[in-house]
């Protein structure tokens, strides 16, 4: 289907990874995360981080230098991103209704630095692939708009922590770092372009 044509490469490349960091298991780190994602759409003439949705996935670590502070990780990671009007909850006014989902599937490609007690701070780039997505107007589909741009370049940077040697907690933040579609409707005329803001908290649990 068009959907697993484009994750069947990226499972592949991250089950590689995992294989040939797993020779070395006293190095190799590996675990699980889930959790949520609260985001919001740059461009769309709303404001506001009113959209949540699902967050989870798998990642792998290695040591990048000889006294292990820094390492280096790879995730393949499901999040929903998109935005929603806001509903005041004792609006009398008639509310126009606006619900953007997008799926994607994410791989960050992150630095970590591991060097305090039970902290971790990571920063780095992420791809992302739109797999599908779904925008309505009052609950009826929105045809004639641009479409989003099947790949999404985006900035990621958290923090971490780990509470007991396997499970922990992470909040991060990431931005789209080119557009995800080209608006030719926009309110603000100063509007050009959209793109993703997201806060993800997750979970975690290291093998």
């Amino acid at each position: 289907s068009y959907v697993m044509k484009r994750f069947i490469p990226f499972f592949f490349f991250f089950l590689g990874f995992l294989t040939l960091n797993a020779q070395n298991e006293s190095l190799f780190k590996g675990g699980v995360r889930a959790g949520c994602s609260i985001t919001q759409i740059s461009g769309d003439d709303l404001s506001g981080f009113h959209k949540l949705g699902a967050y989870a996935g798998l990642f792998a670590n290695v040591p990048i230098d000889r006294n292990q502070d820094w390492k280096f990780q790879m995730e393949l990671n499901f999040i929903m991103k998109g935005s929603k009007t806001h509903t005041p909850p004792k609006s009398e006014f008639p509310q126009f209704i606006y619900k953007l989902n997008l799926y994607y599937i994410e791989v960050p490609l992150l630095f970590k630095y591991v060097g305090l007690s039970n902290l971790e701070f990571e920063f780095g780039p992420a791809i992302n692939i739109l797999f599908s997505y779904k925008e309505t107007e009052n609950n009826y589909p929105i045809i004639g708009r641009p479409k989003f741009s099947i790949f999404e370049l985006s900035g990621m940077a958290g923090i971490g922590y780990y509470f007991k040697e396997h499970y922990g907690f992470s909040l991060r933040y990431s931005n789209s770092l080119i557009p995800i579609r080209k608006p030719n409707w926009a309110v603000n005329r100063w509007i050009k372009k959209q793109m993703n803001s997201c806060i993800m908290l997750t979970f975690n649990y290291q093998f």
